[in-house]
């Protein structure tokens, strides 16, 4: 994942027991959804504290979680492409570990994960295709 600016500084944030559900954590363009995606913004959460936090629908798409207090059961209930999982491990990757898989699985859940995107899945028909191919390339650059 390229990952060179915050859109927002959350770490460290205690944000213990917040209902966070169906917050858009996922620094996506605005008013040009339908293009492709360049994610070299990101969420910094690093070390914030999301114990208890409910995370369902909670877009959390590119966000750095390295160090955060979060369980798996949570993060499960969230949309994570692209996401620094808390051990600093890419989500795709820590998909692939989970499944015993390699770089294909990783790919895999790349595609998977951009299929559900809400940029992907926004996009006019005709731009669909080159939406997904954009956002499962900049996964894996």
């Amino acid at each position: 994942m390229k990952s060179n600016q915050t859109c927002t500084d959350l770490s460290g944030a205690n944000l213990s027991s917040a209902s966070l559900i169906q917050t858009n954590f996922s620094c996506a363009p605005g008013s040009e959804w339908w293009m492709p995606i360049d994610r070299t913004d990101y969420v910094d959460l690093r070390a914030a504290n999301l114990s208890g936090a409910s995370l369902t629908f909670t877009d959390l798409s590119g966000a750095n979680l390295t160090g955060a207090d979060v369980t798996q059961e949570q993060l499960d209930q969230a949309a994570l492409l692209g996401t620094r999982m808390p051990n600093g491990q890419q989500y795709e990757e820590a998909v692939a570990d989970r499944k015993g898989g390699g770089e294909e699985v990783t790919k895999r859940a790349a595609h998977e994960g951009c299929e559900r995107d809400s940029a992907v899945v926004n996009a006019p028909s005709d731009f669909r295709q080159k939406a997904l191919n954009a956002c499962v390339k900049s996964i894996l650059d």
